[in-house]
């Protein structure tokens, strides 16, 4: 990886970690980064539900992997509003993985990086684990009041990627705002 690239990976890390603390904040769940050496505490045995959406922009592509035990997503559920089952797991954490790519598109917008996404796929059961994709890639964790997620971003970059010129440089709106037309 050459320091272009280098650099563009090190902003989408930089501003994962932040938004994915920001967006279940939003919710009112407190969580933080789990140091780096420290290993998800997640029962690989255990129920867990798993999605993953893809993103693409100019000679970068990638995707962006989360995965967490079944009953930290039934809290989130109670967090947002669906109390007592209201809602699917799977749809859940594909709705979650949708919203916190959609903030890190936006804040790489503002970095000279825009990015398409995909639609999120899903799967629920036992033994689920993240593998290690080709290209650049870091697995984070993130430390819940009773529970672990994990989540994992990994990024291909083609010969002759770079950011866009600060003169072409858009703004995003950021969550939450509203948008008139």
């Amino acid at each position: 990886m050459n320091l272009i690239e280098q650099e563009a990976f090190d902003a989408i890390v930089r501003h994962l970690a932040e938004s994915t603390v920001d967006m279940f904040e939003s919710y009112g769940i407190s969580i933080s980064q789990a140091s780096e050496e420290r290993v998800s505490q997640l029962d690989v045995n255990a129920q867990s539900v798993v999605a993953s959406i893809g993103y693409a922009g100019e000679k970068v592509r990638g995707a962006l992997v989360l995965i967490a035990s079944r009953a930290a997503v039934e809290t989130w559920l109670w967090a947002i509003g669906e109390p007592n089952g209201g809602g699917d797991v799977c749809d859940t954490l594909g709705e979650f993985s949708n919203m916190l790519l959609g903030r890190l598109k936006g804040r790489l917008l503002a970095e000279g990086l825009p990015v398409l996404l995909s639609t999120p796929t899903t799967a629920a059961g036992s033994g689920l684990r993240m593998a290690r994709p080709a290209g650049a890639h870091v697995r984070l964790v993130f430390d819940g009041p009773t529970w672990d997620l994990e989540v994992l971003i990994s990024a291909t970059f083609e010969e002759g990627f770079s950011f866009k010129e600060p003169a072409k440089r858009e703004v995003a709106a950021e969550a939450g705002e509203m948008m008139l037309f």
